[in-house]
C-alpha cells in the first residue's frame, strides 16, 4: 500500500473491531449479554462496517483484475481452513469419507460452515465483490436499495415469523430435496444479504452525494425505535454507514509503518477465537466466565506475540513520518 493511499481509520477498525468481534462472540456465553440482546445487535454495525470497508479498498484504483485476485487470495485460505477442520473431525472420528469431506466443502461455499459459523463472512464477501465487478453506479445502487429494503422487511418480521414459513415450504419438497434445516436456510439467506448490501455499499460510496450531516437526523430517532419498540434494522445500516464515514477522517497517519503488523494482530484475534471457540464448544462442557475470560487473554497475547514476530519478516515500508 503507497502512503497516499493509507487510511489510518481502516487500522483503527482491524484493532477495535476484531477484539469487540471476540468479545461479542464469548459474551454469548454470560447471561448480561443474552440479557441485552438489542444492544449485541446494535454495536454488530462494526460487522458491516467490515464489508464496507474491503469494497471500498477494491474499489480504490478498480480493476476486475485486482478483485478476481483478492477473491482468489481469501477464497483459497477460506478453504484451506475448512479442508483443515474437515479433516480433523474425520480423524477424531476414526473414519475418512471422501463423500463428507467434500459435502463439507460444498456447504462451506454456501456461507454455512457446519464446523465454525463464524466463518460464514468469508463467501459473504468474496460473492458480492465478483458482482460487484461486472456493475456500474447504477445498478450499484438498484442492488443496495432492492437488497437494504429486504432485510428491514425480514427484520421488522422476525426469525419466528419467518421459521414456520420456510419449514411449510421445506417440507412440501420431495425428501431426497431436504439437504438443509429451515434454520441453516433463513441464516444463509441473511448472510448473503449482508454481504451484498455492505460490500454494495463499500464499492459505491464515494460516488454518493450525501454526507454525515445529512443522515444525523433520522439516525438518533430511528436508533431508538429500534432499541425501544421494535428492531428493524434501519439504525444499523445507518451506523454502519456513518460509522465508515468516521473510519475515513480518523487521524493517526504516523501508524502507517505498522500498518501489517497490525493486519497481522486482527488476522490472528479473530482466526485464533473461533479456533478457540470450536474446541470450548466441543470439548470442554464448562463454559464459566473465568475459562472464558482466561481464554480471551491467551487470544490477546497470542495475537500480540504473532504480530510482534511476524514484522521480522516483512519489508519496512518507506515512510516520510518521523519516528
Amino acid at each position: 500500500m503507497k502512503e497516499a493511499d493509507y487510511v489510518p481509520g481502516f487500522d483503527w477498525l482491524r484493532i477495535i473491531g476484531s477484539i469487540i468481534i471476540v468479545l461479542g462472540h464469548y459474551g454469548l456465553f454470560f447471561p448480561l449479554m443474552n440479557s441485552h440482546y438489542s444492544i449485541f445487535r446494535l454495536i454488530s454495525f462494526v460487522v458491516p462496517a467490515f464489508f464496507i470497508t474491503s469494497g471500498a479498498l477494491c474499489a480504490r484504483g478498480f480493476s476486475k483484475e485486482r478483485v478476481f485476485r483478492q477473491v482468489v487470495r481469501y477464497g483459497s485460505i477460506y478453504l484451506a481452513i475448512s479442508l483443515c477442520l474437515i479433516l480433523f473431525v474425520q480423524f477424531k472420528s476414526g473414519h475418512f469419507h471422501l463423500s463428507a469431506v467434500l459435502a463439507g466443502l460444498l456447504k462451506s461455499l454456501v456461507c454455512r460452515h457446519y464446523l465454525s459459523p463464524q466463518l460464514w463472512f468469508i463467501p459473504a464477501l468474496l460473492y458480492p465483490m465478483i458482482l460487484n465487478a461486472f456493475l456500474n453506479g447504477k445498478s450499484r445502487k438498484a442492488v443496495i436499495a432492492a437488497t437494504a429494503v429486504i432485510i428491514i422487511i425480514r427484520e421488522s418480521i422476525g426469525d419466528e415469523n419467518i421459521l414456520p414459513v420456510l419449514e411449510r415450504f421445506l417440507s412440501s419438497l420431495p425428501e431426497k430435496w431436504r439437504v438443509i434445516s429451515a434454520q441453516g436456510m433463513n441464516r444463509i439467506g441473511w448472510h448473503i444479504l449482508i454481504g451484498l448490501l455492505y460490500t454494495t455499499i463499500g464499492f459505491d460510496i464515494a460516488t454518493w452525494k450525501v454526507r454525515p450531516v445529512h443522515l444525523l437526523p433520522a439516525v438518533i430517532p430511528l436508533t431508538a425505535f429500534d432499541l425501544g419498540v421494535h428492531y428493524t434494522g434501519i439504525s444499523c445500516i445507518l451506523l454502519s454507514i456513518l460509522f465508515y464515514w468516521l473510519l475515513e477522517r480518523l487521524p493517526g497517519k504516523k501508524m502507517y509503518p505498522y500498518h501489517m503488523e497490525i493486519t497481522y494482530f486482527a488476522g490472528t484475534m479473530y482466526f485464533l477465537h473461533f479456533i478457540e471457540r470450536y474446541f470450548i464448544i466441543r470439548f470442554i462442557t464448562w463454559h464459566t466466565p473465568a475459562i472464558i475470560l482466561l481464554t480471551i487473554a491467551i487470544n490477546l497475547f497470542l495475537a500480540l506475540a504473532i504480530s510482534r514476530i511476524a514484522r521480522f519478516g516483512i519489508k519496512k515500508e518507506k515512510t516520510d513520518y518521523p519516528a
